[in-house]
This record gives structure tokens, C-alpha cells and sequence, in this order.
């Protein structure tokens, strides 16, 4: 009986813990073979269109591209994104002659605008919205600063309509050639670690190689 016993809490524990790794798991964004459903544009933090609102995925085209759909992180907890945002940066550097293009979106309700909210009117409020816009700009452009090609736009916290990001989703990783979604990756918050983001980065590395040879 106490063999049988200690067979039962064994696989009791071992179903606990996968239990627990299903539930590290999060869908968001489109699914692989999907097409993006359209343009957005963002208020860019860094970059020629720095200050203004642009459309990243215009300025991409039918090249392949990363897009990465960032909430903002607590403080001393944006070690990974910041990894993240490095290596994008530094494989769009390698690869050149693919037109490889990268881009970051911050979800933030500090994102609102007349872009966004045209519906606000309220002068207070006009001026509350300016407020918190400059002060989530200042935030991430010291993110920015080492980045040479990675540009980092901000938007509300749903994310562009249609792309289907999870509210719960603190980074969703979309890679795409010729709007064709090839590789989604996903993280609750603070799931993302090193290890993924080397996995991000060769699914990259990967794309892009794979344009080069068509």
C-alpha cells in the first residue's frame, strides 16, 4: 500500500507541475499563415519619425519584419525586454541585403492621443493626455538610445485592431514576410527569459536567411 501510495503522490505532484507549465502558456496575436489585417500607426519614440505618428508596417512593405507588441514592465523588470529589443536590433545589422526591418510597439493607456481618442474634448483632459504622452515617451527614450534600426512606437494597451492581442500578454512577438505571419511567440508576465529570447532571435535569424535564398 505504501508503494501504491507513494506511486499516486508522485503522479500527483508530476501532474501539479505540468499543470503549472500549461498555465505559463499564453496565446496572443495572429496565428502562423495569417495575414496582417491592415496598417496602424504609433507615436515613434526614436528614429527620423521621432515625435510624429507613422505606420511601421507601411514603412516594411512586403519585406520580412519583426514586430514586437511590449506592455509596459514594472520597475527593474524590463531586463528581458531590453534584452529583446538589443538582439532585434543587432540582427537587422547583420542583415542588410534582406531588408530585414524590426519594430517594437509599448501598450500603454498613457499612449492616448487625438490620433486615438479624437472623442475627448475636455480641456483638462486634453492636457492630462499631453502630460502622461511626454512623460511615457521620456520613459522609453532611454530605451532607445543604443538602438540603430529598431524603431519603438507607442499605442493604447489593446494594440492595433485585428491583430488579436491577449490583454493578459505582456510581449507578443509577431514575424512576418509579405504580411504572412511565420513564427508568433508569446509570454504572461514576466515569463520571458533569456532562453526565449535567444529562441526569438534564431527564429529571426532564420527568416531572414530563408528571404535571402529565394
Amino acid at each position: 500500500m505504501r508503494q501504491i501510495s507513494a506511486g499516486l503522490a508522485i503522479l500527483f505532484i508530476g501532474s501539479m507541475i505540468l499543470a503549472q507549465d500549461d498555465g505559463d502558456k499564453i496565446a496572443s496575436g495572429l496565428g502562423v499563415g495569417k495575414i496582417l489585417p491592415g496598417s496602424f500607426d504609433s507615436l515613434i519614440i526614436n528614429g527620423k519619425y521621432k515625435g510624429r505618428q507613422h505606420c511601421l508596417v507601411c514603412e516594411h512593405g512586403l519585406n520580412p519584419a519583426v514586430a514586437v507588441f511590449a506592455r509596459e514592465p514594472g520597475e527593474g523588470k524590463d531586463g528581458p525586454l531590453n534584452a529583446l529589443l538589443s538582439k532585434l536590433d543587432e540582427v537587422v545589422e547583420r542583415h542588410p541585403d534582406e531588408s530585414l526591418g524590426a519594430f517594437a510597439i509599448i501598450l500603454s493607456p498613457d499612449a492616448k492621443s487625438s490620433a486615438n481618442n479624437p472623442d475627448e474634448t475636455d480641456a483638462a483632459k486634453l492636457v492630462e493626455e499631453a502630460r502622461a504622452r511626454d512623460e511615457l515617451v521620456k520613459r522609453h527614450s532611454a530605451r532607445t538610445e543604443k538602438l540603430k534600426s529598431l524603431v519603438v512606437g507607442c499605442l493604447l494597451p489593446e494594440g492595433p485592431k485585428g491583430y488579436n492581442i491577449n490583454p493578459k500578454a505582456e510581449v507578443t512577438v509577431l514575424l512576418y514576410e509579405r504580411h504572412k505571419v511565420v513564427a508568433n511567440f508569446a509570454f504572461a508576465p514576466g515569463k520571458m527569459s533569456d532562453a526565449d529570447v535567444g529562441r526569438i532571435v534564431a527564429a529571426v535569424e532564420k527568416m531572414a536567411t530563408g528571404s535571402a535564398a529565394k
